[in-house]
């Protein structure tokens, strides 16, 4: 089976999901570590005020995908004869699939623990490596032509072509064919078919952010 690398892009100006968003997903359980079903749990993002909210299943789990990565959140999680426990200062990357187990304390509904600034979340849900480089590093970087697919010689072992009649770009990682590069902008694929590169050049200073997974198969 042949791997593929995939090549994450984000405009700071449009408005999509797909691999622009990311996933919270979680589990709720009580002091004991038993767990806790039919709880309330609501992801808000601070600056834009987007809000979304599921329960928590017979298992305890919950899953908010779809989060536009512009922001920071909060997470809340409320139910009856517990405080409402929320957490504060979450921010997302693209394409990410953050985990927040939740601990919830006995107590009134009215009660509210607040738990300000997260340390760095830590990918448990995938055997996906990958790296993110935010628009800072992206604008200042000094890019060869501008071209954004030189961010991708940040992650070990890959190699940027640029050439031929056309001018295409292309991407090898790990020796892997430059073929089974997949590149996707704002979750569209920009796969330029004939010569295995990239077809659309957006400007750097467009791009919020930038990120290049490999090993990106799921154990399913």
């Amino acid at each position: 089976m042949h791997r593929s690398w995939i090549l994450y892009f984000l405009l700071a100006a449009a408005s999509a999901w797909a691999q622009s968003t990311a996933t919270i997903v979680g589990r709720v359980t009580d002091p004991t570590g038993a767990i806790v079903a039919g709880a309330k749990v609501e992801a808000r993002n601070t600056e834009s005020g987007f809000q979304r909210s599921t329960v928590t299943t017979d298992t305890g789990d919950y899953e908010l995908p779809l989060l536009p990565i512009t922001g920071a959140y909060s997470l809340s999680v409320a139910k009856e004869g517990f405080q409402t426990q929320e957490q504060t200062g979450i921010v997302l990357q693209v394409d990410q699939r953050a985990r927040l187990d939740v601990t919830m304390k006995v107590g009134s509904l009215a009660e509210r623990v607040v738990v300000e600034g997260l340390a760095p979340i830590v990918n448990t849900e995938s055997g996906a490596i990958g790296q993110v480089v935010g628009n800072k590093d992206i604008v200042n970087l000094p890019l060869n032509g501008r071209n954004f697919a030189q961010l991708a010689t940040m992650m070990p072992n890959a190699v940027v072509q640029t050439g031929g009649t056309a001018g295409s770009t292309t991407v090898s990682v790990s020796g892997g064919r430059l073929g089974k590069t997949e590149f996707l902008l704002n979750g569209i694929s920009i796969n330029e078919q004939l010569f295995d590169g990239v077809a659309i050049r957006p400007s750097v200073d467009a791009i919020q952010e930038f990120k290049l997974v490999s090993n990106s198969f799921s154990a399913e």
